[in-house]
C-alpha cells in the first residue's frame, strides 16, 4: 500500500483521533455501531482527521472577511460524522445516511447542539456523497459554506492515488469485483449513484466516478481552484488502477480493455488528466 495512505500509526494516535475516539465512546457507550466504526480502516477517524486537515488548508485560502463567516467547529463535526452511518457496516452500507440519523440525534441531544447546526450537519451527512449533477441527480447540492468546504475536503482528503487506494480497500472489504466484463460502455457512461443498488457495477465504476468528478461541479471559486490543483494528479490515480489489476493477477488482455474503457470515458465526459 502507498505510504501516504491514511491508515498509519502516527495519525491513528494523533490528538484529533484520540480526542474524538474518547468523546464518541463517552457518548455512544457500549454501542455496537461505534465498535465497528473504530475497526473500519477506510472510513473511521483517521479519514475524518484527513478531511478536517484538508478543510483547514482550504479555509486558509479564503480572505479574512470570508473566514469570519465560516464555522470551523461545525466543519470539524462534519469531518467526524459524515461517515458515522457506516457503523455496523453489514447493516448500514447501503443506507448509511439513514443509519446515521439515529446516531446524530443521540449526539445532538447529549451535547445540546443548536438547531441550526444540527440541521446543517444532518443535511451534509445525508448528502455528503454528492459528486455532480450527472452522478447524483437526486442529491441535494451543498448550500452552506461549511458543507461546501467539507464536501470538497472529503473528496480530496488525500492525494488521488491514496484516495483511489482507499476506494479499493473499501471494495475489497465488501468483496467487490474489480472489473466486470459484462458491463457495457453505455452502462458505465449512464451510471449514477441513485441506480447503484439496482444495476450492475464493479469497482471500476467507482474509480471512474472518482476520476470523472470535474471542477465545474464546484461553484465556489476558491474551492474550485483547490480541486483543480488536486485533479492535476489524477493521471497518477489512473496508473494506479493498472497496478491494482496487476496485483490482483488480471491478465494483460483485461488491463488493455480497462485502459480503452478509461480513455473512451474521458473522451465522452470531456475529461482531461
Amino acid at each position: 500500500m502507498n505510504n501516504s495512505i491514511e491508515s498509519n500509526n502516527s495519525i491513528e494516535n494523533s490528538q484529533f483521533t484520540l480526542k474524538w475516539k474518547a468523546h464518541l465512546e463517552e457518548i455512544f457507550i457500549d454501542n455496537e455501531y461505534l465498535r465497528d466504526y473504530i475497526e473500519n480502516a477506510d472510513h473511521w477517524l483517521v479519514h475524518s482527521e484527513n478531511v478536517y486537515k484538508k478543510a483547514l488548508e482550504i479555509y486558509d485560502e479564503f480572505n479574512l472577511e470570508e473566514q469570519s463567516n465560516i464555522n470551523l467547529e461545525l466543519i470539524e463535526m462534519m469531518s467526524v460524522f459524515h461517515d458515522i452511518g457506516r457503523f455496523h457496516h453489514k447493516k448500514c452500507d447501503k443506507k448509511h445516511q439513514k443509519c446515521w440519523m439515529a446516531q446524530v440525534k443521540m449526539y445532538a441531544k447529549k451535547t445540546n447542539m443548536n438547531t441550526e447546526d444540527v440541521s446543517k450537519l444532518s443535511d451534509f451527512v445525508k448528502y455528503h456523497d454528492y459528486m455532480s449533477k450527472d452522478l447524483d441527480p437526486n442529491q441535494k447540492e451543498p448550500y452552506s459554506i461549511e458543507w461546501q468546504i467539507a464536501r470538497v475536503a472529503d473528496k480530496m482528503s488525500v492525494d488521488p492515488v491514496s484516495e483511489l487506494r482507499r476506494y479499493w480497500d473499501y471494495g475489497k472489504r465488501i468483496w467487490a469485483t474489480l472489473f466486470n466484463t459484462e458491463i457495457s460502455m453505455g452502462e458505465r457512461l449512464e451510471f449514477s449513484f441513485d441506480k447503484r443498488w439496482t444495476i450492475k457495477s464493479d469497482q471500476l465504476t467507482y474509480f471512474l466516478a472518482l476520476l470523472g468528478t470535474a471542477p465545474d461541479s464546484i461553484n465556489n471559486n476558491v474551492l474550485k481552484q483547490s480541486y483543480i490543483d488536486w485533479s492535476s494528479h489524477k493521471h497518477k490515480a489512473e496508473e494506479e488502477i493498472y497496478k491494482i489489476m496487476e496485483e490482483e493477477w488480471y491478465q494483460l488482455e483485461s488491463i488493455i480493455k480497462v485502459k480503452a474503457i478509461i480513455q473512451l470515458y474521458k473522451t465522452k465526459k470531456h475529461l482531461q488528466f
